[in-house]
């Protein structure tokens, strides 16, 4: 986890919410991401394009966004606390398709 901190440290607020959401949640679109986060959608691609230059995302054709790593995705998930977890999972489910 600390290779994400000090890879996203230059980068703007949302990297590390996207990284923290995918973490929590796996795979996830710009604009789940943009809800989720309560980011404008343009600070979330923008905060995309940077961890994949980073290293730490991979971005599917179809758009989906997850982690690089599954070692870094676990680590950053033991830092969100079980009840944020929860409400993350209730959120993402009560987002209309």
């Amino acid at each position: 986890m600390q290779i994400a901190r000090r890879r996203t440290r230059w980068m703007p607020e949302p990297a590390w919410e996207v990284l923290r959401l995918c973490a929590v949640l796996g795979e996830l679109s710009a604009a789940d991401l943009a809800r989720l986060s309560g980011c404008p959608l343009r600070a979330v691609l923008t905060s995309v394009d940077n961890l994949m230059h980073a290293n730490l995302v991979i971005s599917r054709p179809d758009g989906l966004v997850g982690h690089r790593s599954t070692l870094m995705r676990e680590a950053i998930a033991e830092q969100v606390s079980p009840p944020s977890r929860l409400h993350l999972r209730e959120t993402l489910a009560a987002i209309p398709s």
